[in-house]
């Protein structure tokens, strides 16, 4: 027999979660809530003395970190650049999560709201900043959307409520001679 058991205060007090139905790996659990949990197994043979179960005070096996709260997040509203960074669009944010992912941040846009989505850049440092330079085929009008992301796989979406306006400068030249 197989028995996992569990404990949340790291090792002070254990739970057990039940006996494995099948002996056989892997065995499946659900934990009722978001937190850290520190796991031991107990196995049983056949022919011998009961396994001794973990006692208060002994360290866990394997700890395991459950997360299902999505990153705090905000898209900021953004900005047409200046001078050298006129052909450019300044996209700003902010987010936060204890687990965030190396780079967990996507930006994309969208003529509509609905999307569908177009990538402007993916798996971004989360700075709070992206320049875009902006290619002839964007539309004049668009929506941009945010997506950050932790270790345990949550994401954050937030989206431009109204339509970013693009009104880039037009081109100019000059005759020299």
């Amino acid at each position: 027999k197989v028995e996992l058991f569990a404990t949340r205060d790291g090792g002070a007090s254990w739970t057990n979660f039940g006996a494995d139905p099948d002996n056989r790996s892997p065995m499946r659990v659900a934990v009722p809530a978001a937190g850290v949990y520190g796991f031991r197994l107990v196995v049983n043979g056949a022919n011998g003395a009961p396994a001794a179960t973990p006692n208060a005070g002994e360290q866990p096996e394997l700890v395991i970190g459950v997360d299902m709260t999505e990153p705090q997040a905000e898209l900021q509203p953004a900005e047409l650049g200046q001078g050298n960074l006129a052909d450019h669009l300044i996209i700003r944010w902010s987010a936060t999560d204890e687990n965030l992912d190396a780079r967990p941040v996507g930006l994309f846009y969208a003529n509509n709201p609905e999307g569908p989505w177009s990538t402007v850049a993916t798996d971004i440092d989360n700075n709070g900043q992206y320049v875009w330079r902006l290619l002839r085929q964007i539309p004049e009008k668009l929506f941009l959307r945010l997506e950050v992301r932790d270790k345990a796989g949550n994401v954050a979406v937030r989206q431009s409520p109204a339509p970013v306006v693009l009104n880039l400068p037009q081109p100019t030249g000059r005759l020299r001679s």
